[in-house]
Formats: structure tokens, C-alpha cells, sequence
């Protein structure tokens, strides 16, 4: 722990001490409005604690903050909708930091259905109040577990860039009702808005082993039909197929990784993820992209931070 400390402080971040004491109460389920008022109290209170290391976000000019003052930033989102029991109840989360919200957790809420809700029938007329409301106040309206039908009324419904936190390619992975569809990447990149990619193993194929080659193949396909502007990373999982590999077994497929892995027009990822669905003119429209003309291979160094990541958690 020491030794991962340390490198992530020589890496421009601060070393942060041991929270082992306060998991319990940071990783309390949020279904009801009681328990997400709970949740948010908990995590802004614990932010509070350690102001020299972590710094809540809160607008998009808070991620170049965040890097600029060395500190962790951490941006609330819940993977659910059902704690808004009421347009007003939006509100009351943005100012206790909510910037994202799911707009279902795989099964129907009253806002729409989940990507595992055996029928479909997209947002309600309820959900709809709730996309406008969280349209108003600034916070990203996300659709990541939702199902097809409610995925794309949410895109049309929005007049702000809508995400997609963490999803697949259902082209590349047919069988899965968590992977989304092109016609949905397409209309959500119309929105100006961004999917990251997963790397939970039987999101990313139907079959074992997944490789980092095979995470890549998502990247490559939604950069070819929309553009690589919105692509984003939502791992949500290891890219060790789920087994929680030791280090060095990480480390070796990075390693092996064909020459797709690499810088994968930085500087575009670094100027859209995230930041467009919090600007404050709520534009949908993306910033200026600067393309890297050259392309660095990167494998050793981002499998030193995979590594490290495991190490971290150890």
C-alpha cells in the first residue's frame, strides 16, 4: 500500500490514507429518497474530511481543479431514478452534488424500464417531468442499465447531452440486453453526449477469455460510428474477466495487447468525457477537439497503472 502511495503521488495525485472505517456507511444502497438524502449526507460528509485530498464536482470547470490542485475529484451519480419522487425532489439532490442519474437500474421504475424489464414501454409521462427537471437544474440524465425503447425516448425527450456511463456494443455482443444498439449510440451521439465502455467480461463477449483486445473492439466500433469525441471508459469491472487475477497476470495481457492499444486521440477523450452534459450554457454542442497527429504506444504505461490499481486495492 505504501509503495502504490507513493507512486501515485510522483504521478501528480496525493497519497490518501486508509477509509476502511467509513465503506459501510459510502456504499449503503440509495432506493428511497430516505436513503439516498442518507447516502449523499454520509459522502459529503466525508468529503468535508479530507479537504486537502478530495474535491466534490461540481461543474465542469472542477475537473481542470481537480487535476490543477492535486486532488481526487469525485462526481455523485446514483445508478437509479427512484429516489425522485417529484420534479422538486431533482432540485433537492443538485444541491446535496448530484450531477448524474441513472434513469432505471434494469427493472421499471416510475420514470421508465431497465434493460431487463421483459416489456419496454420507455419513459412515462412522470419520467419525462424528471429528464426536464434534471435538463433545468444541470444534472446528466444517464442510460446506462436502461432498456431500448426508454433509451431512445430519453434521447429524444432531452434537450441536454445524455451518457451512456457504461455500456457495450450489442453488434459485437448480440445476446446481451445490457449492450446497447447502434441506431441508441447514434441517436445518443446526436445529443452530444458520450458512452463508456465496459469491461465486465460477459458484457464484452459472450464467451471466455475476454482480453484487453476484445474491450478495445467497443472502442473501435463506436469511434467508427460516431466518432472517438464520444467514447468514454465506464469499466465498472476489471478487464481480468472478473477473477480478480493477481497483478502480474494484469499485467502480462496489457502486455500482449495488440498495437490498437494505445494513445487513442487523448486529447479528444480528455476534452468531451464528462464535461459537456455539465457545461453551463447547457449546449449540447462538443468543444473544440485537438487530435494528437502522432500515435505514442502506450501499453507499458498503462499497464503499470493497471497494476498499480490492483495493488492499490490489495
Amino acid at each position: 500500500m505504501a509503495v502504490a502511495a507513493r507512486r501515485v503521488h510522483r504521478g501528480g495525485l496525493p497519497a490518501l490514507p486508509r477509509f476502511r472505517h467509513q465503506r459501510r456507511q459510502l456504499r449503503q444502497r440509495a432506493d428511497t429518497y430516505e436513503d439516498s438524502i442518507r447516502l449523499f449526507a454520509n459522502w459529503n460528509s466525508f468529503i468535508a474530511q479530507y479537504p486537502d485530498w478530495l474535491l466534490r464536482i461540481g461543474t465542469a470547470a472542477d475537473f481542470e481543479k481537480a487535476k490543477s490542485t492535486r486532488h481526487y475529484g469525485i462526481l455523485f451519480g446514483i445508478q437509479n431514478s427512484a429516489h425522485f419522487r417529484k420534479p422538486d425532489d431533482v432540485d433537492t439532490f443538485y444541491g446535496l452534488g448530484q450531477r448524474v442519474s441513472q434513469v432505471t437500474y434494469n427493472f421499471r421504475n416510475l420514470v421508465g424500464n431497465g434493460a431487463f424489464e421483459p416489456h419496454d414501454d420507455g419513459i412515462s409521462e412522470f419520467g419525462a417531468t424528471i429528464v426536464e427537471r434534471m435538463n433545468r437544474v444541470g444534472m446528466a440524465v444517464d442510460c446506462g442499465h436502461a432498456g431500448d425503447r426508454t433509451m431512445l425516448d430519453a434521447f429524444e425527450i432531452s434537450k441536454r447531452p445524455v451518457i451512456i456511463s457504461h455500456g457495450n456494443c450489442r453488434a459485437l455482443n448480440p445476446g446481451h440486453p445490457r449492450c446497447v444498439t447502434d441506431e441508441a449510440i447514434q441517436k445518443m451521439a446526436k445529443t452530444g453526449g458520450v458512452m463508456g465502455v465496459n469491461f465486465i467480461s460477459f458484457m464484452v463477449k459472450d464467451h471466455e477469455p475476454t482480453t484487453v483486445d476484445d474491450v478495445i473492439d467497443h472502442i473501435d466500433h463506436i469511434s467508427k460510428l460516431v466518432g472517438i469525441e464520444h467514447v468514454g471508459i465506464g469499466s465498472d469491472f476489471g478487464i481480468e474477466s472478473n477473477d480478480f487475477a493477481p497483478p502480474e497476470v494484469l499485467n502480462n495481457m496489457l502486455q500482449r495487447a495488440d498495437k490498437r492499444y494505445r494513445v487513442h486521440h487523448r486529447e479528444a477523450v480528455a476534452d468531451l468525457a464528462a464535461i459537456s452534459v455539465l457545461r453551463a450554457d447547457g449546449s449540447p454542442d462538443p468543444p473544440q477537439i485537438h487530435r494528437r497527429t502522432d500515435q505514442t504506444d502506450s501499453r507499458r504505461e498503462l499497464a503499470a497503472g493497471a497494476q498499480f490499481d490492483l495493488e492499490r486495492t490489495g
